[in-house]
């Protein structure tokens, strides 16, 4: 598993000066690969959404996920910033269909008037290659496709294990 090396200057982009209105933070994937799992972290948005753009020559996003809820409710500072990691596996057919990704948009939505500011602080994208290895994994397991399942779900959630352990280290 590799860190893809992205451009995120940290600053969302509001398409309006008055509230409420579109609010986003892009990632610039210069190589075009696809991330397999998304970190972020977040501070006071409510809630985020995914969309992709799959060549830099056009103007088209389609959506990677719905919106994801950050924080439980958007008026309390219980949880109002925090990480999270997203699984590709978990987001729309189309990004799993598309061969490459020239750029994630990250759709913030904070329903609040109290927060001023709300953004993601950091965001890193990481290969695919731990679910090549898992299906690798799975195929090479001569036993039930139930168990080959399993051992390629444990490979998974170990990565996704190491992926945390990365995030936290660069603290």
């Amino acid at each position: 598993m590799k860190q893809l090396d992205v451009a995120f200057d940290g600053e969302p982009v509001f398409a309006s000066k008055h509230r409420p209105c579109e609010i986003y933070q892009d990632v610039v994937i210069p190589s075009g690969e696809k991330p397999a799992f998304i970190f972020f972290e977040y501070y006071y948005v409510a809630s985020v959404a995914i969309s992709f753009q799959e060549k830099p020559d056009t103007e088209k996003f389609h959506l990677a996920c719905k919106p994801i809820t950050l924080m439980q409710d958007p008026h309390s500072e219980a949880d109002a910033y925090g990480t999270r990691i997203i699984d590709a596996t978990t987001l729309t057919a189309a990004f799993k269909n598309t061969p490459t990704v020239h750029r994630l948009r990250l759709h913030l939505f904070q329903p609040s008037p109290m927060w001023a500011s709300f953004k993601l602080t950091r965001v890193e994208l990481f290969t695919p290659d731990v679910f090549h290895v898992a299906e690798t994994h799975a195929a090479r397991v001569s036993t039930t496709s139930a168990h080959a399942m399993h051992d390629a779900m444990a490979c998974v959630a170990a990565s996704a294990q190491t992926i945390r352990a990365l995030a936290d280290a660069r603290r």
